[in-house]
C-alpha cells in the first residue's frame, strides 16, 4: 500500500479494528512492514486490511486470506504439565507462534520441518489457566496459516505446601494485598518467612535529618559486602561530637519496616578533613578516617541496612550498604541501583547533572566521574533507595518471596551470580550501566534467566567504573559526550554515551523490550491497561482500558518497533502522557519470551513500586517517599508476573 507522505506514522485496521503500534512511510510513501502480524483472534478466510496516514488522513485498503492448517493435540490436558503438539500444512521452515485463547503459551515458538510440520512436547501449561474449555491457536509468521482447537484444561494437582498469606497492610490508607492463590504467593517457611517473623522496630526512620552543614554523615567502604565479611564505615561529625551507631535490616517486619541488628553507643566522633575536587572530571573523593570496622555475621540475612548515625544533639543521617549472600540459590535477585544513586549524587560538588542543585542549566559544569568515596545528598544519606526500591522491598518481604539482595556493582562483577537465582529484579530507576552489566545481564537471559524490569529509563547511559584507594569501582566515570571521553578513538564499545548512540550501537529494548523516552512533572497518570485476556491480567479483575490510578511516571519508557525491538512483543498497557516541554508521549507496559525461555518484562514506569506499598516517610527536600496509590488489581499482576517467571 502506498500514497502517504514520506515519514509519516500510519494506523493500520484489520476488519475494521485498529491494531496496536503503527508504521512509519518510507521515502516513497508506501509502508515499511514486510508483513502484517495477523492477529491471533483472526479466523481463517479473507480479511480487510485499511492504512491511514495520521498526518495526510490518506487511505488504502487491501484484503488479506488466512489459510487453513491442521493441529493435533490431546483433548483433555493438565495444568502445569506439557502438551503433546503436532502441526501439519504450515510453510516449510516457518516459524509457527502457540497461543491459548489470546494469550501466548510458556514454551518457545515452534520451526516446522521442511515439509511443513511439526511435532513435540511443549510447555508446560501454565498453572494459571482457569480449567475449563479454552482455545488452542497455531499462527504461521510467514504463511499466516492458522489453525483453531478447542481443549479442555483440567486443574493441576493441588500444592502440598500452604501458601503464606499477606499480612495486613503497615497503615489505614494501604491497600491490602488480595487473598493471594497458592500459585501466586511464596510457600514454606523460607530464610525471608523467618527473619521477618523476628521483631522490628519503626525507629529505623530519621526525625531530626543533618541537612544544614555536615553535622553527622557517612559512607561505607563498599556498596556490598557478603556474609562473614568486613566493610568499615568512615564519619564525619562536624563539630566533632559522640555518636551512635544503629544498623537496621530493612523489609517487612510486621509493618515496622526494618529490624536493628546492631546498637552501638558513645562513638567519638571527629571533625575529618575537607573532600578535593579533582579540577579537570570535577570529581569530589573523601580520604577519610575509617570509624568503624563492621564484622558482618554469618547469621545475617541478605538484605539492604541502613546505618542510622545519630549525634549526641540529636541530628541523624543514614549510610547505605548491601549484604550480600554469594551462595544464595534464592529465585528471586533484587538489584539495587547504587550507580544511579551516585549519578545523582551532589554531594560536596558537581553530580553528573551540574551543580550541587542539580539544576539542567548547570549541565555544562557536570562532574565527568563521580566517586562512591562520599556521603549521598538524597535520602537523608540513604540515596534514591527509599524512593523507589524500599516499596518493593518492603512488599516483597511482607509476601514471604525468598529474596536475595545486591547492588549493580556486583551484577557488572559476575554473570554467574545471576545465574544461581531464577529472576533478577531491576526496580525503579536504574539508568546508568556499565558495560559488565549489559553482558552479564544478556548472558543470564541466554542462560535462562528471566528478568523483571519494575522501572523505567533503564540501561539508559554506558558507564565505566574506576578504582580509589578504597578498593575496585568506587569511581564511576559518564562523560555524556563523545567528544570529550578519551577512549572514544580507541574502544569506542567503552564510550560513556546512550547505549542506543551509533557509537556503541546496543540499543537498550533489544534487552528490555521498550526504552526511555521521556518524562514529566506530577500528577502522574494512571496506567491503561490493555491485553487483559492474558496471564499477567490473571484475577486482577481488570478490562481493556481500566486505569490503575497514579503509577506512570516520572520517567517513563515506551515501545519503539524499531529493528531491535524483540520479536512477538506483548504491550500489556498503553497510557498517553504528556511531557514536561508539552510535547506528547505513550507509555507502555510490555513482555516477551528470550530464545532461552527466559521471560522479560517492562513496567515502564520508575513508580510502579508505588502500586505496590504505600509509604509516608521523611526522606529528603521532595515527595518520592510520600505516595499512597497502591492498588491490589498492580499487586496481583506483579504477582502473576514474578509467579510466572520463577516458574519459566
Amino acid at each position: 500500500m502506498s500514497g502517504f507522505r514520506a515519514g509519516e506514522k500510519i494506523r493500520l485496521f484489520w476488519d475494521g479494528k485498529q491494531l496496536s503500534g503503527t508504521d512509519t512511510a518510507n521515502g516513497s510513501g508506501g509502508l515499511n512492514k514486510a508483513f502484517l502480524v495477523v492477529p491471533i483472534t483472526a479466523r481463517a478466510g479473507t480479511h480487510s486490511v485499511k492504512a491511514m496516514g495520521m498526518l495526510s488522513g490518506n487511505t488504502a485498503s487491501s484484503t488479506i486470506t488466512v489459510p487453513a492448517a491442521a493441529l493435533r493435540v490431546p483433548r483433555h490436558i493438565i495444568a502445569g504439565q506439557l502438551v503433546n503438539i503436532r502441526g501439519d500444512d504450515f510453510g516449510a521452515s516457518e516459524t509457527v507462534y502457540l497461543y491459548w485463547d489470546k494469550e501466548h503459551l510458556q514454551f518457545k515458538a515452534v520451526r516446522t520441518n521442511a515439509q511443513g510440520s511439526f511435532q513435540g512436547r511443549f510447555g508446560p501449561v501454565s498453572v494459571h489457566m482457569a480449567a475449563g474449555r479454552h482455545t488452542l491457536i497455531a499462527r504461521g509468521r510467514q504463511t499466516r496459516r492458522l489453525v483453531r482447537l478447542s481443549v479442555t484444561i483440567l486443574p493441576a494437582p493441588a500444592p502440598t505446601v500452604a501458601a503464606t498469606p499477606m499480612p495486613a497492610p503497615a497503615t489505614p490508607t494501604a491497600v491490602p494485598s488480595p487473598t493471594p492463590a497458592a500459585t501466586t504467593t511464596p510457600a514454606g517457611t523460607n530464610g525471608i518467612v523467618a527473619e521477618n517473623a523476628l521483631p522490628g522496630s519503626s525507629d529505623w526512620a530519621i526525625t531530626k535529618p543533618s541537612v544544614a552543614g555536615h553535622l553527622v554523615e557517612g559512607y561505607a567502604s563498599a556498596t556490598s559486602v557478603n556474609i562473614g565479611g568486613q566493610i568499615n564505615l568512615f564519619v564525619n561529625t562536624a563539630p566533632a561530637s559522640a555518636y551512635t551507631l544503629d544498623l537496621y535490616r530493612m523489609g517487612w517486619y510486621g509493618g515496622a519496616g526494618a529490624r536493628l541488628v546492631l546498637h552501638v553507643a558513645g562513638l567519638a566522633g571527629i571533625s575529618q578533613p575537607a573532600c578535593p575536587q579533582d579540577p579537570v572530571r570535577r570529581t569530589v573523593s573523601c580520604a577519610w578516617t575509617n570509624q568503624y570496622a563492621l564484622s558482618v555475621p554469618t547469621a545475617w540475612r541478605s538484605g539492604v541496612y541502613l546505618a542510622k548515625l545519630t549525634r549526641a544533639d540529636g541530628y541523624q543521617s543514614y549510610i547505605i550498604f548491601v549484604v550480600r549472600d554469594d551462595s544464595s540459590h534464592s529465585p528471586l535477585l533484587f538489584q539495587t541501583s547504587v550507580n544511579t544513586y551516585q549519578a545523582y549524587n551532589a554531594w560536596g560538588g558537581p553530580s553528573l547533572y551540574g551543580g550541587s542543585d542539580e539544576s539542567s542549566s548547570n549541565f555544562a559544569q557536570r562532574a565527568y566521574a563521580v566517586s562512591f568515596d562520599r556521603p549521598y545528598q538524597r535520602g537523608y544519606g540513604a540515596g534514591d533507595f527509599l524512593y523507589w526500591e524500599y516499596p518493593m522491598v518492603q512488599w516483597l518481604e511482607r509476601g514471604g518471596y525468598d529474596v536475595s539482595y545486591q547492588t549493580d556493582l556486583d551484577t557488572d562483577a559476575s554473570a554467574a551470580i545471576l545465574e544461581q537465582h531464577k529472576v533478577l529484579l531491576v526496580v525503579g530507576h536504574d539508568e546508568y550501566w556499565s558495560k559488565g552489566m549489559r553482558d552479564n545481564v544478556e548472558a543470564a537471559v541466554a542462560a535462562g534467566v528471566s528478568v523483571a524490569f519494575l522501572g523505567a529509563n533503564i540501561g539508559y547511559w554506558q558507564v565505566r567504573l574506576e578504582g580509589s584507594s578504597l578498593g575496585a569501582k568506587r569511581v564511576m566515570v559518564c562523560y555524556k559526550d563523545k567528544t570529550l571521553d578519551p577512549l572514544v578513538s580507541t574502544q569506542p564499545a567503552l564510550a560513556t554515551v546512550k547505549w542506543r548512540d551509533p557509537l556503541v550501537n546496543r540499543p537498550e529494548d533489544a534487552l528490555i523490550g521498550q526504552e526511555f523516552e521521556g518524562w514529566f512533572y506530577p500528577p502522574y497518570p494512571g496506567l491503561v491497561v490493555q491485553n487483559t485476556g492474558t496471564w499477567p491480567y490473571y484475577q486482577t479483575g481488570l478490562h481493556d482500558g481500566d486505569v490503575i490510578p497514579g503509577v506512570v511516571g516520572y520517567e517513563y519508557d515506551g515501545v519503539q518497533h524499531d529493528a531491535t525491538t524483540p520479536q512477538d512483543l506483548q504491550i500489556l498497557a498503553t497510557t498517553p502522557v504528556t511531557n514536561y516541554n508539552g510535547t506528547k508521549g505513550t507509555a507502555n507496559v510490555t513482555l516477551y519470551k528470550a530464545a532461552s525461555g527466559a521471560q522479560v518484562f517492562s513496567a515502564g514506569s520508575i513508580v510502579w513500586s508505588w502500586g505496590l506499598m504505600d509509604d509516608d516517610i521523611s526522606a529528603g527536600d521532595n515527595n518520592w517517599s510520600k505516595h499512597h496509590v497502591a492498588n491490589a488489581a498492580l499487586q496481583r499482576m506483579t504477582a502473576n508476573i514474578l509467579y510466572t517467571l520463577m516458574h519459566s
